[in-house]
């Protein structure tokens, strides 16, 4: 590449809003949108005698020998951005600089230096997406030629960045080079605090709200204290500084209790002085009318009745544009709200690493505190104050000692820099500063939260936080104004009700003043009875029903039921302990926290206080052999199973008994016993219809289904599975029908109508999709291998098998419904039939699976699958194994 010397003219270009277009789009698309505009550009520069230097990012830098070509390149680039089939669509805007100087080059050759080459930079800087801005010299180069349908238009004396005399600028208007906008000139005076420290990460927040306060007048930015709202709202103002002629204002009103103060706070800032017999107020909006001008209002929360005076201001001065940042918003018609959050994880890190080096030098991420920097910034929700006060204690303390120390408590984040307000200097203090402005009901509720662990749903908070409606105001109400205070943020969830949080550093400072109120014994006892109630209304639909919604509503409450249950441990609630891990057992059966939940049972099962014949402790056993069934842990189950038909027979129940039975069925079924299996499941049979429980009934009935698949009676087994799935139809049990057509899977195949075992495996993998029972795809997978390996594809059902034994090491599961039906492991027959090599290419293919990518696999099998004379039993792996 030879690039041209002494006089040239530069090209620079890059794509407006580039990161908005990125986020937008899937990576992909986004690569597609990227290629179209650089090959465009390329084409367009080499079509006109020009050489590209280099490409930075999503921009281009060209020179030419003659500036004509570079005019003509500019405008040739831009019309053809418009007409192309992948940028076009994108709305792919580029802004377009020239600027004709001094060419000189590096020592290489390969590149330019000089100071025109930094005017071209600037110049293409203050253009706007869709403009093409020359520089006067420039113009003066191209004498009278325009590209076709092109005019020139003079855009004034202009300041651009880093040059301090005014110079004229001139934009081509052409097809596809028409935004009107005014360029994007150097601001006028400003009073931006210089900053003293490195802005780290939020590029994608920055990009975000500039973009909207282009768009609208009114931006504010909102979070809890210690998110960074000041440091991303001064940021934002330099960025948008070169288009505001009439200044960028920093108004500071953390020191500034009364709202009629604000007009006298942003007097300051601008310079703006008082007149004799005018409030100020008037003053302030009569000198700003006529400017196009950003005031940044800075701690607006104590100071919100203050929102008239800036609505004033907005409709009186059309060009001023307004970014708060509060707490709260300021509830304005034309208001944007843009909520900060904490910092991504790396950029959290690189934050704690820069300031920890400011006060001690040579501070570096070594393989050592690498993962103990990220369990700091993640212990302080990556909130930005919190990082930067933990980072100033690594002058006196190692990351690990900080890391302990912020373990045990929030303490240790005192101190932060004197020149920063009093509210900022400690963690705790900057909270306290957003909860002294609560109202008392709203302080007692906030306090009272605290009891939640891992969020809350508006009916929880009602029971545990206010059951007897005396806090003074409505739950819902008070929730709304946490959400207001940044204090608490609102989720919506994926069934709908929505759930509330908080940061865990907001969570802390609650807990002490619960701990302080003198109420946390009665609330941790409300909250333990709500959540054995929660259980208590899941359990039948678990059980029997449609488990979707309570597994997903249990799975947010987790935390909770932690909390519960530890509380339950500690007060010498055993009872209430039984209850409540007696309910949710299917949910840690089917969401996969099997050894979590048995070891729940464990420790309850344990305690002395909880060793009397009850029937808590009869559910708990039932609970503690389920969750060991499916660990293939046998003994243990049988073990729990006879205890608790012992009790049953203790207490002399017939509902307890009929539970009993049945689930001891299924340790027959492992021993292949077939005749006792029968002879317990229809004991337990007609004790559930005695009783007239038709939902225990059908499950029993499915487990007497299965004798017949042992005995290989495939007709027999597949004759009664439909029987058997039409009732569960009726009685609304999706996840036992889905276990219903993973049986008739096995049957079909074992008959050898591969065709059908594939559609009700489809069908069975569709409900396990649905409610998400991964431990029940597990072997939805596997019997998906047999069928492969059954239908001639030994590489799919390596592929299968494979995966599913991943799923396997992942929840624990050892898949024990393959036990139940002796099925054969079907990576055994994949490997023979594919030979080692290709067997262990093939498996670790599907070790690479994700879940959703092994279930499509799974039911990807073509129709018409059936493959003449082979054998059905083999179908279905043979005999009893």
């Amino acid at each position: 590449m030879t690039l041209p010397r002494g006089t040239v003219t530069f090209l620079f270009s890059d794509i407006e809003g580039s990161t908005r277009i990125a986020r937008s789009l899937a990576p992909d698309a986004w690569d597609r949108v990227l290629a179209a505009h650089d090959r465009l550009a390329v084409r367009a520069v080499g079509q006109h005698g020009g050489v590209v230097v280099k490409h930075e990012g999503d921009g281009v830098f060209a020179t030419f020998a003659e500036a004509i070509g570079a005019l003509r390149a500019a405008a040739a680039f831009q019309a053809a951005l418009v007409d192309d089939p992948v940028a076009g669509p994108a709305a792919v805007r580029v802004r377009i600089g020239l600027h004709t100087g001094e060419g000189r080059l590096t020592a290489s050759g390969s590149d330019y230096i000089g100071v025109d080459v930094h005017y071209a930079a600037r110049v293409a800087a203050a253009a706007n997406g869709g403009q093409i801005v020359l520089s006067d010299t420039t113009r003066d180069s191209i004498g009278d030629e325009l590209p076709p349908d092109a005019t020139l238009l003079d855009a004034g004396l202009v300041r651009v960045k880093d040059f301090e005399e005014p110079r004229r600028l001139h934009r081509l208007v052409a097809p596809g080079a028409d935004d009107p906008r005014p360029l994007r000139t150097e601001s006028g005076p400003s009073n931006l605090p210089e900053s003293v420290s490195s802005f780290v990460g939020r590029e994608v927040e920055l990009a975000d709200v500039v973009d909207l306060l282009r768009r609208a007048r009114l931006v504010t930015l909102t979070g809890p204290g210690g998110t960074g709202k000041t440091r991303l709202s001064l940021a934002v103002a330099e960025r948008v500084r070169d288009e505001m002629p009439g200044g960028a204002w920093f108004v500071g009103l953390a020191p500034v209790v009364e709202p009629d103060l604000v007009p006298s706070a942003v007097a300051t800032a601008l310079g703006i002085e008082e007149e004799a017999g005018r409030p100020i107020a008037e003053t302030v909006i009569a000198s700003l009318r006529d400017r196009r001008a950003l005031l940044v209002l800075d701690n607006f929360e104590q100071v919100a009745e203050a929102g008239p005076f800036v609505a004033q201001l907005l409709a009186a001065a059309g060009g001023i544009r307004v970014l708060v940042s509060s707490r709260t918003i300021l509830r304005l018609a034309g208001e944007h709200e843009y909520r900060v959050p904490p910092l991504g994880g790396l950029d959290a890190v690189t934050l704690f690493v820069e300031r920890a080096r400011a006060v001690r030098p040579g501070f570096t991420v070594t393989d050592d505190n690498a993962a103990t920097i990220a369990a700091i910034c993640a212990r302080l929700d990556d909130l930005p104050l919190a990082i930067e006060l933990a980072a100033a204690r690594t002058r006196l303390f190692t990351p690990a000692a900080l890391l302990g120390r912020l373990e045990r408590s929030l303490e240790v984040l005192t101190g932060g820099t004197r020149d920063v307000p009093e509210r900022q200097r400690t963690l705790r203090a900057t909270i306290a500063w957003s909860h002294d402005l609560l109202a008392d009901a709203e302080r007692i509720l906030f306090r009272r939260l605290a009891i939640f662990t891992g969020g809350w749903t508006i009916e929880s908070a009602e029971s545990v936080c206010d059951p007897a409606g005396s806090l003074g105001l409505p739950v819902l109400d008070g929730l709304a104004s946490l959400v207001d205070e940044s204090l608490v943020f609102e989720v919506q969830t994926d069934h709908g009700e929505p759930r509330f949080h908080r940061l865990v550093t907001i969570g802390e400072f609650a807990l002490e003043q619960l701990a302080v109120s003198g109420e946390q014994s009665e609330l941790a006892r409300r909250h333990a009875e709500h959540f054995v109630e929660l259980g208590a209304s899941a359990e039948r639909e678990l059980e029997y029903g449609d488990p979707g919604p309570w597994l997903d509503r249990l799975e947010h409450e987790q935390h909770n039921l932690r909390a519960a249950l530890e509380w339950c441990l500690r007060a010498d609630e055993p009872e209430l302990a039984m209850r409540l891990a007696g309910s949710v057992w299917r949910f840690w059966q089917h969401r996969s926290h099997l050894r979590e939940g048995r070891d729940w049972c464990a420790r309850i099962l344990g305690r002395p206080d909880a060793a009397r014949p009850s029937e808590g402790r009869f559910r708990t056993l039932i609970a503690s052999g389920g969750l060991s069934y499916w660990l293939a842990d046998y003994p243990a189950t049988e073990a729990c199973y006879e205890e608790a038909l012992a009790i049953a027979e203790s207490l002399d129940s017939d509902a307890l008994r009929a539970e009993a039975l049945y689930n001891l069925g299924f340790i027959d079924m492992v021993a292949g016993n077939t005749g006792r299996l029968r002879e317990r499941h229809e004991a337990s049979a007609e004790l559930f219809l005695g009783l007239g429980d038709r939902q225990g009934f059908a499950k029993v009935r499915q487990g007497l289904v299965i004798g017949s698949f042992l005995e290989r009676d495939w007709e027999t087994a597949r004759r009664l599975t439909e029987e058997d799935n039409a009732f569960l139809r009726e009685t609304g049990a999706r996840y036992r029908l889905a276990d219903g057509e993973t049986l008739l899977a096995v049957a079909a195949l074992g008959t050898g109508d591969l065709d059908g075992a594939v559609a009700h495996l489809r069908a069975a993998m569709e409900i396990e999709q649905d409610l998400d029972l991964t431990v029940s795809l597990i072997g939805s997978l596997l019997v998906a291998a047999l069928i492969a390996n059954a239908a001639g594809d030994p590489e799919r059902g390596a592929q299968l098998a494979a995966a599913a034994a991943l799923l396997r090491e992942a929840t624990g599961s050892s898949a024990a419904p393959m036990d139940v039906l002796h099925l054969p492991d079907p990576a055994i027959a994949s490997r023979e039939a594919l030979g080692e090599e290709s067997f262990m290419q093939a498996s670790e293919a599907g070790r690479r699976l994700s879940l959703v990518e092994a279930v499509a696999l799974a039911g990807s099998m073509p129709d018409g699958a059936v493959t003449a004379g082979v054998d059905a039993g083999q179908r279905a792996g043979g005999a009893s194994s």
